[in-house]
């Protein structure tokens, strides 16, 4: 695997880079518990029903992609414990648990998320960055 995929990148579109190789990318089943809040938030707006829709099937892709979820287990729960053990500065506790499943694959994170730089110990690419102005 390359990289771990962060929600905000999924949501926002998969880089064509990405695409092209997705098979060589995974995901963290805390992503894809986002995601799935995210459908089911929608579902029960009426005024969103159409992002529900296009959420739906973005899930369905993505769980037809052999080995794309990775499930949070007993290393990731200690990458968690590690990289939030002594915190300093606030963090937003499922941003850290997507940083500590990271570090316990030794995966980097693809992320548009700038909150990341938190964790010292994450290695990370930002994409999505708006380019520089003139």
């Amino acid at each position: 695997m390359k990289a771990m995929i962060d929600t905000s990148v999924l949501i926002a579109g998969l880089p064509a880079e990405i695409i092209g190789e997705i098979e060589n990318y995974c995901s963290s089943m805390i992503c894809r518990a986002e995601l799935a809040r995210g459908l089911y938030a929608y579902e029960a707006d009426p005024a969103k029903r159409r992002q529900a829709a296009t959420r739906r099937e973005l899930l369905r892709l993505l769980d037809a992609i052999p080995g794309f979820w990775i499930d949070f287990d007993r290393s990731a729960s200690d990458g968690y414990g590690r990289l939030t053990a002594v915190p300093s500065t606030a963090i937003r506790h499922k941003d850290a648990l997507i940083a500590g499943h990271c570090v316990s694959r030794q995966l980097p994170l693809v992320t548009g998320d700038k909150g990341f730089t938190r964790f010292s110990d994450l290695e990370f690419t930002l994409v999505g960055e708006p380019e520089p102005r003139a």
